[in-house]
């Protein structure tokens, strides 16, 4: 097996103490949810909630980015292009009616 062979199949050990209610609560939960082991469940939640964590992170930064894009745009002196000065048109044309 080469070195890099062996590197992937490494694992790291995560502990964790917990009251024991919440350990029948996690084996519960394990055992309703289909889930193998205690384990299996724990590290397969984790993993679902850091997933969550770093989406809603990375669409907060994109919302930051339209932001500043958008304060720039307004900003910036600039003429409406022509697809706007249509929309516009039309807009008003409905509302006039």
């Amino acid at each position: 097996m080469k070195y890099s062979d062996m590197e992937l199949n490494k694992t790291a050990r995560i502990e964790a103490r917990v009251l024991p209610e919440d350990k029948q609560l996690f084996r519960k939960a394990a055992t309703l949810s289909g889930r193998s082991s205690l384990s299996d469940f724990v590290i397969q939640t984790l993993k679902d909630a850091a997933q969550k964590i770093i989406k809603e992170h990375k669409i907060i930064e994109l919302t930051k980015t339209d932001q500043d894009l958008f304060v720039k745009s307004l900003i910036e002196d600039s003429k409406p292009n022509s697809r706007l000065i249509t929309a516009v048109k039309h807009h008003n044309k409905i509302v006039k009616e």
